[in-house]
């Protein structure tokens, strides 16, 4: 979600600090599904002999947009400017890798969707500046919850699991209400889910692996 440069790529500098010299490094960004689209390249390359192992790295450096909200909240009093840059205020700085190989059960995969159509909902960096995070948090966490529970059907009739056989279950942490409301939609307790967004907050990109 937030690079340190435009360019060159973050992989490079993260590539040079391990002087692993013979790796190839790029960049794969997707707000705050990068990680996941990561891990998914990588079990791609590693599948099809073209690399035998990956490190997938990520990195938040939320503050600049706490900071930009907060200094917008100083110059105005307007309730719908705050519920707008509300959601930057909720964000934690966090880095977090994984170290990939070959999988050990082959059939086991991944489930992906885009819903395009509401890109809009949550937005920064308008013409590749620093700009707050401005979010519709309302429409956003209904949406994303619609959403998840089809994919949880879908993929629990996949692979054949029950609720009660769950005994981890990890999910990106928006916000306490949408951690609840999930283990709702998926039948299991709230006390099988590592709790990162009461003690660290939005950790965007490093939600999943942080939570791993």
């Amino acid at each position: 979600m937030n690079r340190d440069f435009l360019e060159p790529a973050t992989a490079h500098v993260i590539q040079n600090k391990l002087q692993a010299h013979h790796a190839v490094g790029f960049d794969i960004t997707n707000a705050c599904h990068g990680f996941m689209n990561g891990i998914h390249v990588m079990d791609t390359l590693i599948a099809t002999g073209q690399v035998r192992r990956g490190l997938v790295v990520t990195g938040e450096k939320a503050w600049r947009y706490t900071r930009l909200a907060i200094d917008t909240f100083k110059q105005s009093r307007d309730r719908r400017e705050f519920l707008k840059l509300a959601f930057g205020l909720g964000l934690g700085d966090v880095s977090a890798a994984a170290i990939m190989g070959p999988k050990i059960d082959p059939d086991s995969g991944f489930m992906l969707q885009s819903q395009a159509q509401f890109y809009a909902l949550s937005v920064c960096g308008w013409n590749g500046q620093l700009t707050p995070l401005e979010a519709d948090m309302g429409p956003l966490i209904r949406e994303g919850i619609k959403l998840w529970s089809q994919m949880r059907r879908e993929f629990m009739g996949k692979i054949g699991w029950q609720p009660a056989e769950i005994t981890k279950c990890v999910q990106y942490q928006a916000s306490l209400k949408m951690v609840k409301s999930i283990a709702q939609y998926v039948g299991v307790s709230c006390e099988i889910m590592a709790d990162t967004i009461t003690h660290f907050g939005n950790l965007s990109t490093a939600n999943i692996p942080l939570n791993l």
